[in-house]
């Protein structure tokens, strides 16, 4: 049923859907657009028209506040900036917001009070290549899905105050991590790639609260390098299984079948898809004796459009829970 793809030519992409009705058109022509922009970090453009003044309109919410906003099939969604449980969906800019958040830009985190400034890089990313959109955001001091690269957790608060990016779940006493020292002190906090995120902003310190980032060891993603008393378990096949699994959600589920195509251990439980029949047909679950725990399922499942992922990968005792299913 599955297919080896082979080579590097695009057309290739085209051929991938003879994986029952799972594998579909819009997944190869999604992958076919990123390969074309040269990034697969934002989709393919946006072709909905969006009034300028719902442009406008979210612009002068993200400059008027310096905390980062989530943007979701919803609308924008602004987290309080004491971190935890509350956040407050915006009706200002919500055309805007949905429109770039179907380009898989999740978050905004604004450096400016530039709302024109702001406001045609807004316009630019909602139409540009991927590449040119990337580009605009940056040269507004927008910066793009932070929490996501920094492993912050779904209630985490991520504001500017004046030089200092402040990481916060409101509950314990924030460290502070002077930009030039992440490479030292950072590293008991977040993993490396994390820490190039970090480093590339324009700020002087951190204040990081430990609690509003995921714990290291969940964000190191399988082939990290390890210290010499854990590396044994880690380089065999399955070694992960001790410490994280993956949480599968069926209701949260697109019915792309891009975990089926990925798995390398035929650990997706799944059933020929059927529109009509969405509870007993698509992705069905995880086979818990296949499952190595690697995460390349959770790594290529898309969001829904209320911001949730059908698989995560949790910490190995942790229970089910909709919170950590919550990407945006």
């Amino acid at each position: 049923m599955a297919i080896a793809v082979r080579g590097t030519d695009k057309s290739v992409l085209r051929e991938w859907v003879s994986v029952g009705s799972l594998t579909t058109r819009a997944c190869s022509d999604g992958l076919e657009n990123a390969m074309q922009s040269g990034s697969a970090y934002l989709r393919d453009i946006n072709r909905t028209a969006v009034p300028d003044h719902e442009v406008q309109a979210l612009a002068e919410m993200l400059t008027g506040q310096p905390i980062e906003v989530l943007l979701t099939g919803r609308g924008a969604v602004v987290p309080p900036a004491t971190a935890g449980p509350g956040r407050q969906l915006v009706e200002q800019g919500r055309r805007a917001a949905v429109a770039l958040a179907r380009r898989n830009v999740r978050s905004l985190l604004c450096g400016t009070t530039k709302s024109d400034l702001v406001a045609s890089s807004l316009a630019t990313a909602l139409t540009a290549p991927a590449r040119d959109a990337e580009d605009a955001l940056e040269d507004a001091s927008l910066v793009v899905n932070l929490r996501y690269s920094i492993h912050a957790g779904p209630d985490a608060a991520i504001l500017l105050d004046g030089r200092s990016l402040v990481i916060t779940d409101g509950a314990a006493t924030p460290v502070r991590i002077a930009r030039r020292a992440l490479r030292g002190e950072g590293t008991s906090y977040f993993c490396k790639d994390a820490l190039a995120r970090l480093a590339g902003l324009d700020i002087d310190d951190i204040r990081l609260s430990p609690g509003a980032v995921a714990p290291l060891y969940l964000q190191l993603e399988p082939g990290a390098v390890m210290g010499p008393d854990t590396a044994h378990q880690h380089l065999h096949k399955g070694g992960w299984r001790a410490i994280r699994k993956a949480d599968f959600v069926k209701d949260y589920c697109v019915a792309c079948g891009r975990c089926f195509i990925h798995c390398p251990d035929n650990a997706i439980i799944h059933a020929m898809y059927d529109p009509h029949a969405r509870d007993t047909t698509g992705i069905l679950g995880i086979d818990t004796e296949r499952c190595t725990a690697c995460g390349l399922c959770a790594a290529v499942c898309p969001p829904n459009h209320d911001g949730y992922k059908a698989i995560v990968m949790v910490s190995a005792e942790s229970p089910s829970s909709a919170e950590l299913h919550c990407v945006g």
